[in-house]
């Protein structure tokens, strides 16, 4: 079960004779904006005056991973799940609302996922181009 909802009304039950696995998918989303400036014309300061132009840019990149969970649950009854070999579970949840969680197998492995962001930011200008 990868990202995936199972919910019943009654009471849930999930049997395999080999391996269980329950796990989150790892979704990446990227962005990418850019900021471009350019001034022209008479600029003074104090006693000079310049003719030109300065440009300066910016550019910002994002990059986050998360984790897209599995739920699996049970509204109003028990929630059995029953592996003949391994139940790994990673970065998602069982829950009985008004139950009980059985979980059977020859070993259980229970996870957690990170998530991570990174961003990352450029900045270019170049000076006054023109006469004095």
């Amino acid at each position: 079960i990868q990202a995936s909802t199972v919910v019943a009304d009654q009471a849930l039950q999930i049997q395999a004779a080999n391996d269980i696995t329950v796990t989150s998918q790892t979704q990446t989303s990227r962005s990418v904006s850019r900021h471009d400036e350019q001034q022209n014309g008479l600029f003074a300061s104090g006693s000079s005056i310049t003719i030109g132009s300065q440009s300066a840019a910016q550019q910002n990149q994002q990059t986050s991973t998360e984790q897209v969970s599995s739920q699996i649950g049970s509204l109003s009854g028990d929630v059995s799940i029953q592996a003949g070999g391994h139940y790994k579970q990673t970065a998602s949840s069982v829950t009985a609302v008004a139950g009980d969680i059985t979980i059977a197998a020859q070993s259980v492995d229970i996870q957690s996922a990170e998530q991570s962001a990174d961003s990352h930011s450029a900045q270019q200008m170049s000076g006054w181009r023109g006469f004095r």
